[in-house]
């Protein structure tokens, strides 16, 4: 999956942040997509991009953030599964 800002504002912020939030929890053991940071010129534009492999096995589904922010208990239930991966 290629991830293209789509407003001039969050170009770099967006793929830069996700590039180093994936790599950010991997390194600390938790499972985060791999990704790659690079560039994604279009004719005359040039925008920062994020290449994500998709870590979903075939028991769960991948759901995009807007999704989930319409979903409050879906929301919830994952916050509260995190909480309890991370021990507190």
């Amino acid at each position: 999956m290629l991830k293209v800002p789509y407003s001039r504002i969050n170009n770099r912020r967006s793929a830069v942040s996700e590039y180093l939030g994936c790599h950010i929890f991997n390194l600390l053991g938790i499972k985060a997509q791999e990704t790659i940071l690079g560039i994604y010129r279009y004719k005359d534009k040039v925008k920062y991009a994020v290449a994500c492999i998709d870590i979903t096995s075939k028991d769960e589904e991948f759901m995009e953030f807007t999704a989930i922010k319409k979903n409050k208990q879906y929301l919830i239930n994952h916050i509260l599964m995190i909480k309890n991966m991370m021990g507190f």
